[in-house]
């Protein structure tokens, strides 16, 4: 999976000095304290975050560039309902940075995660792989929540590499869920991966495959059709075959 859950600190101080952005106090007791999760329950506290995670509610960027590479394998620890930006947002168990960064749009923040995972694959194991409670790689919501950082996120190759594949609870993939949300600007971004992996042959020098695969994600084709028993591959094998009609 990618993420673990933290421990629990009773250091109250170190949580107060994410939430008011106190980078000093923070840079102080990194040594001490990265790593541990709030067991506070003031108003506006969420119970089992880190405090990188308070930094991307926050959108904190020198707070997160100070702990992104101590905590980013750290995942919440309960559900959390957030209020932002004059809505409710539920937030499952289990969400990792990228997960939070995905559901608050922080484009800036994923900018600089991604800059992390050039520079070391054991970084991009973590980021990439962590699924919440529900089974959800930060790429099944990039269809889903459909904002400007999900499609930054979906058509990074390393993200969509690695969790191309990857299935929630429901045995739902990525392309199960485009096709859901009649997505249709991410298949190209599928079949570009599947082509460099050399998984499949598939030509897009012209329009006629996408054509197809518009006219297959059309309500009425999907009738009698049970998504979530097709493997990525052969959804793309049959999408391809179609093409070639």
């Amino acid at each position: 999976m990618g993420c673990v859950v933290p421990s629990f600190s009773p250091n109250s101080s170190w949580f107060d000095a994410a939430q008011s952005q106190n980078i000093q106090y923070l840079f102080q007791n990194t040594a001490a304290c990265a790593g541990l999760t709030d067991t506070r329950t003031k108003p506006g506290s969420y119970f089992g975050w880190t405090a990188l995670h308070y930094a991307i509610l926050a959108d904190n960027e020198e707070i997160f560039k100070l702990l992104l590479p101590l905590e980013r394998n750290l995942s919440t620890k309960e559900r959390a309902v957030v209020q932002f930006q004059d809505q409710l947002i539920r937030i499952p168990s289990g969400s990792s940075p990228v997960h939070l960064i995905l559901y608050f749009n922080r484009v800036n923040l994923l900018s600089i995660c991604i800059d992390f995972m050039c520079e070391d694959i054991r970084i991009q194991h973590d980021l990439c792989q962590c699924r919440d409670s529900a089974g959800y790689s930060p790429l099944l919501y990039c269809p889903v929540l459909d904002n400007e950082a999900c499609a930054i996120w979906a058509r990074n190759k390393d993200a969509l590499k690695t969790e191309l594949r990857i299935s929630d609870i429901r045995g739902e993939n990525f392309l199960f869920k485009v096709v859901q949300q009649n997505k249709t600007e991410y298949i190209s971004l599928v079949i570009d991966i599947l082509t460099e992996q050399k998984l499949i042959n598939i030509e897009i020098t012209n329009n006629k495959l996408k054509e197809t695969m518009r006219d297959l994600l059309k309500p009425n084709k999907l009738t009698n059709k049970n998504w979530r028993d097709e493997t990525t591959f052969e959804i793309i094998q049959m999408i391809e075959n179609a093409a070639k009609v």
